[in-house]
């Protein structure tokens, strides 16, 4: 699988090629949207996809959002940090413990 890489940095001494530490973001040969760390890049289940539909959301592995979501967003339910919900499109004016909307604006 040849991939195409797009250096946020790169090493003032050479051409091409990763730093030690340094991100990477690279739209694979199959479409995926893939970001990550240099030597994440091109391994499987490493870094943060995005499917080539952009439906789907995965971390090191575990989908996290869209379809097949196996932890984090299912059915248009996300989890922040605290593990409090937020629902898409539903607006919440209970200001205790967490996320909340006035219907433009998200707190």
């Amino acid at each position: 699988m040849e991939i195409v890489v797009e250096y946020l940095g790169c090493n003032p001494n050479l051409t091409s090629g990763t730093m030690e530490g340094q991100w990477n973001i690279v739209n694979t040969p199959d479409g995926q949207l893939q970001i990550g760390v240099n030597t994440q890049i091109g391994q499987p289940n490493q870094g943060l996809l995005i499917s080539p539909d952009g439906n789907t959301l995965s971390f090191n592995g575990s989908v996290i959002a869209g379809t097949g979501a196996t932890s984090g967003a299912t059915n248009g339910l996300v989890n922040y940090s605290a593990g409090n919900p937020i629902l898409w499109g539903v607006n919440s004016v209970d200001t205790n413990g967490g996320f909340y909307c006035d219907g433009s604006k998200v707190y």
